[in-house]
């Protein structure tokens, strides 16, 4: 005997002895209701009376006649199958023929998210099997009713989990066209699961693609405080602090491997961007652990002389020569500089003093030095 293998998930078709019949093929949602009803209890009998109370409630003045007439369309419909009697009605009863099987893809997704999780370890094969079968909501032309609407909700959270597992194991795997087509499904289904934006954001940041990940959070921030009046889960914003925090650090892992290379004996000259960042990761670095890092401002001005291009060029020379390698100066005027130096506040003095007597020794006294420092903990951009 042939078998009766019946699609529910995103669509209504039955198939049966070679040939197929859709919902487009008869556009009814209540020979759709009657067949469903029959395929989920297929050896159960159930009076005429109870059936037509579940078809017709409240929809015919009398039901029964209406089940009656409903129960020809479907038989007449399946006679497209063949003469086989497939549905029986027997002292007021009807029930599906128990001789001809039925199989439901519903109840082989079920089948197989059971097996995916039969044993302690995952088996990702049948979540991509259990994945596959999914082809949108249950029944969608009678998704309003109320079984119907329960059985989606059930179907809708295993397949998000299933999803959601293979998403992970595909990051995991580095699996990149895997991983991006699990996370579009799963925000088809579910806009607001966090779980797959907060992957999806770590994806961005392990390709180096910051921006991305800031603008994901920043949209999906707009639709939670649109939408639900909340904002999204704390751990997607330190996710994005954190691979902030990491993108400095190797940024200034790159500029101090440029100081390397360079191999001068004098300080490194740095834009003001790069400034910036630097002095932004040592304040944060300070907050962690014991720093001794300042920033000192230092200005040669002379009031007989509006030459301070010049002024710069000597005082430039006098910071630059001593200096480490591995200090920062800014030029940010022509006579004017700032330098991110890491020493002790006490010996500090002692450098600028140094930079002095280089430039008063260099240029006699044109033009006069003055200072300011501070720690790098009260440093503000």
């Amino acid at each position: 005997m042939n078998t009766m293998r019946v699609k529910m998930i995103g669509t209504f078709e039955m198939s049966y002895n070679g040939k197929t019949i859709a919902y487009n093929d008869f556009h009814s949602s209540k020979i759709t209701e009657l067949l469903v009803y029959l395929f989920k209890k297929p050896f159960d009998q159930i009076s005429n009376h109870e059936l037509s109370e579940i078809m017709f409630k409240d929809a015919s003045q009398d039901p029964l006649n209406a089940l009656k007439a409903l129960v020809y369309r479907v038989r007449v419909l399946l006679k497209e199958f063949g003469d086989e009697p497939f549905i029986i009605s027997s002292k007021g009863y009807y029930y599906w023929n128990e001789s001809i099987p039925v199989e439901i893809d519903l109840d082989e997704f079920e089948h197989y998210i059971q097996l995916a999780k039969k044993d302690e370890e995952i088996n990702y094969e049948y979540y991509e099997k259990a994945v596959a079968l999914y082809k949108g909501r249950l029944l969608p032309m009678i998704a309003n009713t109320l079984w119907v609407k329960l059985e989606n909700t059930y179907l809708e959270s295993k397949v998000l989990q299933a999803m959601l597992a293979l998403m992970i194991k595909y990051y995991e795997e580095e699996s990149i066209e895997e991983f991006k087509e699990m996370s579009r499904k799963i925000l088809e289904l579910d806009v607001y699961n966090e779980k797959a934006h907060y992957y999806i954001m770590k994806q961005y940041i392990r390709e180096n693609n910051i921006e991305l990940a800031r603008k994901n959070y920043k949209n999906l921030e707009t639709l939670f405080r649109k939408d639900l009046g909340i904002d999204p889960n704390i751990s997607l914003k330190e996710l994005l602090h954190q691979s902030q925090q990491q993108e400095n650090e190797r940024r200034l892992e790159a500029i101090q491997s440029t100081f390397q290379q360079f191999k001068s004996k004098q300080a490194f000259e740095c834009s003001a961007e790069e400034f910036r960042q630097l002095c932004e990761i040592e304040k944060r670095r300070a907050q962690r652990e014991t720093s001794h890092y300042h920033i000192v401002d230092i200005i040669v001005k002379d009031e007989n002389t509006k030459n301070n291009e010049a002024l710069g060029v000597n005082l430039k020379k006098a910071i630059m020569d001593n200096l480490r390698e591995y200090d920062c100066v800014l030029q940010y005027d022509q006579n004017k500089f700032m330098v991110l130096i890491d020493c002790e506040w006490d010996h500090l003095k002692q450098v600028i003093d140094r930079i002095k007597s280089h430039y008063y020794e260099h240029n006699g006294y044109e033009g006069k030095i003055y200072f300011q420092g501070m720690n790098i903990k009260e440093y503000k951009h």
